[in-house]
């Protein structure tokens, strides 16, 4: 830094990461091809952050209702990540309509979002985020070459992060959302080549149930559960089903 009495010295607080941790992550997140290789770079690289939860979202540019809001990638509890989509906690709360309108990276509270919610029913899924360990929100405004809008959420236990950490997470979610945008596997999906019991599978995975619960839900085996599930990665191009619930949450086959 410079000062009148010519230049000082920057202290960087103790504990915070340092370049060669983010180069790492730089080339951690640029050299993913797929929506999978984001899921697991993240995973391995918030911790760093003191961070552990990230969820993408993409939506058309200026919608502040929601509606239009479809997510992405994400590590969140299943069960959760079920409940906040389907149940209509994320439209026209005033603070996240807020958040969709930020250009610039915002630190909020999952409480805070919770309190100006006036659906009861709705609030209570934000509590539940809260509960869940999700409170602490470092929310980052992204937008990708396709001209494709979104945000970038990332939750943890911090109560606060430093200026410099805010502009490395922001680089890291811009880098991350153009591949995410323009994963060639998701946007070379043909929606038609799923059945009926394979979409049907691919909701209930997405609401955490396991193969014998799926198969009671549809009076079908948990083997003929699996058989349904393995073919659908297939077709997918998917890894397995962590992957396939993502490209299918991007192509639109879950959606609000």
């Amino acid at each position: 830094m410079l000062g009148d009495d010519g230049p000082k010295s920057m202290t960087i607080p103790a504990g915070l990461p340092r370049c060669n941790f983010f180069e790492e992550n730089c080339v951690r997140i640029r050299s993913a091809q797929t929506d999978y290789d984001l899921i697991k770079a993240f995973k391995d690289i918030l911790p760093g952050y003191g961070l552990e939860t990230f969820l993408f979202s993409s939506f058309v540019f200026g919608d502040v209702t929601g509606e239009t809001v479809r997510f992405g990638i994400n590590n969140w509890d299943a069960e959760l990540f079920y409940r906040y989509c389907r149940n209509g906690a994320i439209r026209r709360n005033s603070l996240l309509q807020q958040l969709r309108m930020a250009v610039v990276p915002q630190m909020t509270r999952q409480f805070i979002i919770a309190e100006a919610e006036e659906n009861e029913d709705y609030k209570e899924v934000h509590l539940s985020l809260v509960s869940a360990g999700y409170d602490r929100i470092a929310y980052f405004p992204v937008r990708s070459s396709d001209g494709s809008a979104g945000g970038v959420r990332f939750s943890g236990e911090r109560e606060t992060l430093a200026d410099c950490e805010m502009m490395q997470l922001s680089y890291l979610a811009q880098q991350a959302f153009e591949i995410h945008a323009n994963d060639v596997t998701i946007h070379t999906t043909d929606r038609s080549i799923l059945t009926d019991r394979e979409k049907q599978c691919l909701i209930l995975i997405s609401a955490g149930l396991s193969a014998s619960e799926i198969g009671e839900a549809l009076d079908i085996s948990s083997h003929t559960v699996n058989y349904h599930t393995s073919n659908m990665c297939k077709k997918l191009g998917a890894r397995n089903k962590t992957h396939a619930l993502a490209i299918a949450i991007k192509a639109g086959y879950i959606s609000i």
